[in-house]
């Protein structure tokens, strides 16, 4: 795999995250989670915009046909307007258990959202947390419990399998799903030593790779789990990544500056020129 680095935005997020390409705006989106914001990037037109957020936001999604966003905020679900800032809560996800926050989230090829949760404090939270589908017809349930960081979605190219990891396990693991309901799971690649799982893409061949925190790199798998390659960053703490560009060709990649004590380049964007293609991220309701 060819990987060149191409761009490098300084935008030193304090937590980057759930990186997408959106092919309606021709734009790069992501999030800074610790900074409250929500992140626009016009590749072409080299226009970078941001928005404050009510609270923390997590991850997202874009719904279809309209301009505005699936949001999921530390404390829940809700549909977020940028320009106005505008909020119209749907659901207050685990609003019993208060030591927890949603996380990594992405849209599925059918149109439906999974989120799932992390546990911020175990002093006040009254448990652990979970995977959640909200779906095209707006319907929530849970898929998963018993998670500490939930993270690492992403779906197969034939939408057959989900990849999921609870990222302290330093496991990912693969599931049939069909549509908005999860079925059986395997491990399917365990990482090193001080490298711990966190968000996910596929590419069109079905390889998976994975944002590796504290690894200073991305990780590309195999359909079988075995390594295939890895691409080093600059940065020690990637934490999200998907294809993007008009040839869906760029690899985007976000970073974390939170406890790196100054390490150069920390918390920004990296978009890399590859040989290989990835898959269109649909948005909400498509």
């Amino acid at each position: 795999m060819q990987a060149e680095l191409i761009k490098q935005l300084p935008v030193a997020n304090q937590l980057g995250e759930g990186v997408l390409w959106d092919e309606d705006t021709q734009a790069i989106w992501w999030v800074d989670i610790l900074s409250s914001k929500l992140y626009r990037y016009e590749l072409t037109a080299d226009k970078l915009a941001h928005w404050d957020t009510p609270e923390p936001l997590c991850s997202f999604a874009l719904e279809q046909g309209s301009d505005r966003v699936l949001a999921a905020f530390s404390s829940g679900l809700a549909w977020y307007q940028p320009d106005t800032g505008s909020v119209e809560w749907i659901e207050k996800v685990e609003a019993q258990n208060p030591g927890t926050r949603l996380n990594d989230g992405k849209t599925d090829p059918s149109g439906n959202f999974w989120v799932g949760g992390a546990v911020e404090s175990e002093e006040t939270a009254t448990g652990k947390s979970a995977l959640y589908c909200f779906s095209a017809s707006g319907e929530l349930s849970q898929q998963l419990s018993d998670l500490s960081t939930s993270n690492g979605l992403c779906w197969s190219p034939c939408g057959k399998y989900l990849y999921h990891t609870d990222t302290p396990s330093q496991t990912i693991r693969r599931y049939v799903v069909n549509g908005s309901q999860l079925g059986a799971g395997e491990d399917f690649a365990t990482t090193e030593e001080g490298c711990f799982p966190d968000g996910s893409t596929t590419d069109a061949q079905g390889r998976m790779y994975n944002a590796e925190w504290g690894g200073s790199k991305v990780r590309c798998y195999n359909t079988d789990g075995s390594v295939d390659i890895d691409i080093k960053m600059t940065v020690s703490q990637p934490t999200c990544v998907a294809f993007g560009g008009d040839d869906l060709d760029l690899l985007l990649v976000t970073s974390a500056a939170v406890q790196t004590q100054g390490e150069s380049g920390a918390g920004d964007l990296f978009i890399f020129k590859t040989d290989r293609k990835g898959m269109a991220q649909a948005r909400f309701g498509a």
